[in-house]
């Protein structure tokens, strides 16, 4: 049903019932909750689903695989967050992205750039304390994978981190446009939009004075998106991250927060089996942008008071089976 985007509502409802009276694994909790995000995300059956699904996400959390979490994470921000990011969402939506924080940070590596994405994006639209430093660290994750990254793929990054914080990675946002705009003869209506938008979205950056607000205003031709973009790139070229304060995951706020409770006994391991079919955004079989990334000097997990301490277990994520790509609902 979700995977053709039909909803029927009597059938999601007994599938609601039945899944939470079941022992899932890490795998079904990421599929069924991305099966009601996929359909209706502000759907109150979608959202009571979220909100009694997510604690067992928490409690399992050591055993999901990078997919699982952001598919995860993005059918949360779904259902629960604003294009422009919201911090006031319900204890159980919360809990679960301060919950993925150090457990996404030690296991970047892990994560293929889709996934990261769509954390990225996630994170834009549902604001926790803390995730400035996780921002940051796939800032550089980013950077070191730059020229593999496919044009959908950066489209999205770009798109989660004017969300997240119109402050955050902006090297990384540069580097992005730039590759962006000498790709754009490539880059199908659906990514022309989001890109439109983008370009749009923040005042000081969009030419105009005004920006624009949610998806679906209005559709650039593809000179003035490459005028704008490169003009953004422009724009943001005299700012250096150290001028900022922000220029590794050290100086990214959110002092204060312990993040070693992930390591707490509930957080039980054991990795679930299966294939995780879901693919709705993303396509990486396109041509690739050959800009060269500056390399990654590794992720400072030691952050202003932030503890991502060993607790959280540093051990790498055991091969997917996923049979297909990572989920995006964009």
């Amino acid at each position: 049903f979700a995977t053709n985007g039909f909803f029927h509502e009597a059938f999601f409802a007994k599938a609601k019932t039945v899944a939470c009276s079941m022992d899932l694994q890490s795998q079904h909790l990421a599929n069924i909750l991305w099966a009601f995000a996929r359909v209706r995300p502000k759907h109150p059956l979608s959202q009571t689903t979220l909100l009694e699904l997510l604690p067992v996400c928490c409690r399992l959390m050591q055993s999901f695989k990078p997919q699982e979490a952001s598919s995860t994470l993005l059918a949360a921000g779904k259902c629960f967050g604003q294009e422009h990011g919201r911090s006031d969402c319900p204890k159980e939506v919360l809990d679960f992205f301060h919950c993925c924080l150090p457990w996404v940070v030690h296991r970047l590596g892990d994560f293929s750039s889709q996934s990261l994405a769509n954390t990225v994006v996630a994170y834009g639209m549902v604001r926790v304390q803390g995730a400035e430093t996780l921002l940051q660290c796939i800032g550089r994750e980013v950077r070191q994978r730059f020229d593999s990254l496919d044009l959908n793929t950066m489209i999205h990054l770009l798109k989660g981190f004017m969300q997240s914080c119109a402050s955050s990675c902006l090297d990384e946002q540069k580097m992005l446009r730039e590759s962006i705009a000498q790709q754009l003869d490539y880059a199908r209506p659906q990514e022309l939009q989001i890109l439109s938008n983008v370009c749009m979205a923040c005042p000081r950056l969009a030419g105009t004075g005004e920006g624009i607000e949610g998806e679906g205003n209005c559709t650039l031709s593809i000179n003035e998106l490459r005028s704008r973009l490169l003009m953004q790139a422009s724009s943001q070229e005299s700012q250096s991250f150290d001028e900022r304060g922000n220029s590794s995951c050290s100086n990214a706020p959110g002092a204060g927060n312990n993040f070693a409770n992930c390591g707490d006994p509930t957080f039980a391991s054991g990795f679930g089996q299966g294939n995780f079919a879901a693919d709705d955004g993303f396509d990486s079989s396109r041509s690739k942008a050959q800009f060269a990334g500056k390399g990654c000097e590794g992720h400072n997990l030691h952050v202003a008071g932030n503890s991502f301490g060993s607790s959280c277990g540093q051990a790498p994520c055991t091969g997917s089976s996923f049979g297909r790509s990572d989920a995006s609902f964009d």
